[in-house]
C-alpha cells in the first residue's frame, strides 16, 4: 500500500501579522530556519527526515531537496521579496485579488480533514481571524488547537481562554512565550 504525502497529517498555522507564527513553527520543528522580521510570503514547505537526513522541499521547487537549513531561510527570504507578502491590503505590484488568493490558499489547506489547525493569536482567540477561519472548516473544533502567543503581554485575557470554556476546542488551548525568552508553555 502506498501512502501519498497528501494523506499524511499536517499542521497549518493560521494567524494574523505579528502573532508569532514563525517563532512557533521554529519551536515545533526544533530548527532555526526562518528569516527574522516579517515572513509575509505564503509558502508551502515540506520538512522531512529521510534516511536519517533532514530535508526541506518547497512546493514551488518540486523535487529539489534542500538539506541546509540556512538555504531554506534564504529561499524564504527571497520568495518574501518576490511575493511581497501576506497582507490585508493589496500592494501595487500584486494582483488585484491578492487578498482573496491568499485566503483561498489558506482555506484550501485547512479544509483538508487530515490537517491539524493551529489558530494562532497574540491577543486571545475570541475575536481572532485565525479562529474564525478555523471554525469555517472545523465548526466543532475537533482538529483545531488554539495557540495564544506572547502570553507575557496578554496574560489577563489569555488566562480566561486557556481553561477551554470561552471557546471550547477538542484539543484545548496552549499559551506560549517565544523567542524573546526561553519557550514557556501553559496548558490547562
Amino acid at each position: 500500500m502506498s501512502v501519498g504525502s497528501e494523506n499524511l497529517p499536517q499542521f497549518a498555522l493560521v494567524g494574523g501579522k505579528g502573532t508569532g507564527k514563525s517563532s512557533l513553527l521554529e519551536s515545533l520543528v526544533g530548527k532555526d530556519f526562518l528569516p527574522r522580521g516579517a515572513t509575509r510570503a505564503p509558502l508551502v514547505l515540506n520538512l522531512r527526515k529521510s534516511d536519517c537526513q533532514e530535508q526541506g522541499i518547497f512546493l514551488h521547487r518540486p523535487g529539489e531537496k534542500i538539506h541546509d537549513f540556512s538555504r531554506i531561510r534564504e529561499e524564504i527570504a527571497n520568495r518574501t521579496v518576490i511575493l511581497a507578502g501576506l497582507v490585508r491590503l493589496s500592494l501595487d505590484c500584486q494582483p488585484d485579488n491578492f487578498v482573496e488568493q491568499t485566503k483561498s490558499t489558506i482555506m484550501e489547506y485547512i479544509s483538508k480533514e487530515e490537517t491539524i489547525i493551529l489558530a494562532v493569536t497574540a491577543e486571545g482567540l475570541v475575536m481572532s481571524q485565525a479562529l474564525e477561519q478555523a471554525m469555517m472548516v472545523d465548526p466543532e473544533g475537533a482538529r483545531t488547537i488554539g495557540v495564544i502567543t506572547k502570553l507575557d503581554r496578554a496574560q489577563d485575557i489569555a488566562m480566561a481562554e486557556l481553561d477551554n470554556k470561552v471557546v471550547p476546542l477538542k484539543w484545548g488551548h496552549v499559551g506560549v512565550v517565544l523567542r524573546s525568552e526561553a519557550v514557556k508553555c501553559w496548558k490547562y
